[in-house]
């Protein structure tokens, strides 16, 4: 499972936290970011294999978030905000560093009060 938390930040900013249960064990883990969405780079703590975020607004409903480790890009996704806000539905892309193929995955995400 995947919980994710946004909290106002710095005005026009935002928070992200992460929290994940995996399935086939039950471990658990944090992680998170701030973005002032402005597609530059901010760090990104707790994630193994990601040092920075970059968000860029697209629309009013639509941002895309890039996760690097270095100068490498480990995985984009595009966020789609329901026209009633009330969930996000998410494109994953993820790239094999060894194979070089990339993946693309899907999760909708729905708020809870």
């Amino acid at each position: 499972t995947n919980i994710m938390t946004y909290e106002a930040f710095n005005g026009t900013g935002m928070k992200v936290t992460v929290e994940t249960t995996r399935a086939a064990d039950g471990t658990r883990s944090s992680w998170g970011y701030t973005t002032m969405f402005d597609g530059k780079e901010y760090p990104v703590t707790g994630r193994n294999g990601t040092d920075t975020a970059i968000v860029r607004v697209v629309s009013p409903k639509i941002n895309e978030i890039i996760y690097k480790q270095g100068d490498r890009i480990v995985q984009f996704l595009v966020n789609v905000l329901s026209a009633d806000n009330q969930t996000i539905e998410v494109s994953y892309y993820t790239t094999n560093q060894q194979t070089g193929v990339t993946a693309e995955t899907h999760a909708t995400y729905e708020k809870q009060q």
